[in-house]
């Protein structure tokens, strides 16, 4: 469902440093130049998206770090260019940010929120608690978009679910979280930022067995934990992991093998082994599930889902 160009949204982004923000940032930019210089219908991988669709996935589909921003537009050209203006007050001006600053036919400054929830965690309790809760509630009666994306930023919580009652969004490809917890192995082209991985851009199910997604998948944690000495068989939380890098490694498998995979599989199927029969017969599955707008079959895809 595409909703109305005039309708604003909430555009959140956080990460676990600064830098790393700055590189969402630049990452989102990228992302949304390339879709629309690629196609005026406004379509990432083959599929209609409408800024709801990236508010609901960037709300609600990422973990929730400390250094948070949060940009109120009603626009796809309106975001670029709030992006843009942030990148450069942050002296991080990237060519993609110099090209829409230069074609911008406003010149007024988009309202960009920041906050940093460890640097005041009084302010933190505060707005956690009955008190913040109420304010809360407040302001997304009235509808108060920039108050909430301040209250957002300073460590607030929000029910995003509240504010897409009746719109009925869709979860959309973007870049993968950089692994930043890994200096010896920085991302150090688009491609790496991306987590693209070709043995995956086609539908999945296709072609796909459990021993490809094995390969994949211990691919992917042995770049999490760093380290090469890793048995299909080692439990993930016994080798180094944490639920942490357990949200980061479900975000890669998102993003290289477009499989929303249960945060209980952690859990349930801790080994590369166990998980990657787990993947190969959820990837199965989607390639025989025919695609559908109807709004009850989204709902029940997404309940019990959590990114």
């Amino acid at each position: 469902m595409m909703e109305s160009e005039n309708s604003s949204e909430i555009i959140v982004l956080s990460a676990d440093s600064p830098r790393v923000l700055l590189i969402l940032a630049s990452q989102l930019l990228i992302h949304i130049s390339k879709t629309s210089n690629a196609t005026s219908n406004n379509s990432i991988s083959g599929q209609r998206f409408s800024l709801a669709d990236l508010a609901y996935t960037l709300q609600s589909c990422r973990e929730e770090m400390h250094y948070r921003l949060a940009i109120v537009v009603n626009n796809l050209g309106n975001l670029s260019l709030g992006l843009a203006q942030y990148l450069l007050s942050e002296g991080h001006i990237t060519a993609e940010a110099q090209q829409i600053l230069k074609l911008a036919q406003s010149t007024v400054p988009i309202s960009v929120h920041r906050g940093d929830t460890k640097s005041n965690s009084q302010l933190q309790s505060l707005l956690s608690g009955s008190s913040g809760e109420l304010m809360m509630n407040v302001l997304l009666l009235e509808g108060d978009l920039n108050s909430l994306a301040v209250y957002w930023t300073k460590g607030g919580n929000i029910p995003w679910e509240l504010l897409h009652a009746g719109k009925f969004p869709r979860k959309i490809d973007l870049p993968a979280y950089p692994i930043d917890a890994i200096p010896q192995k920085q991302p150090t082209t688009e491609t790496e930022f991306f987590c693209s991985n070709s043995e995956f851009e086609e539908r999945p199910g296709q072609n796909i067995t459990t021993e490809s997604v094995e390969t994949l998948l211990l691919k992917i944690w042995k770049e999490l934990l760093g380290s090469t000495q890793i048995g299909r068989n080692q439990n993930f939380f016994e080798i180094g992991g944490d639920s942490r890098l357990g949200m980061h490694m479900i975000s890669l498998v998102r993003d290289t093998m477009n499989v929303d995979l249960p945060l209980s599989y952690l859990y349930e199927a801790p080994t590369v082994s166990q998980m990657s029969e787990k993947i190969a017969f959820m990837m199965a599955l989607s390639s025989a599930i025919p695609m559908t707008d109807d709004a009850s079959a989204y709902q029940e895809y997404e309940e019990g889902i959590i990114i």
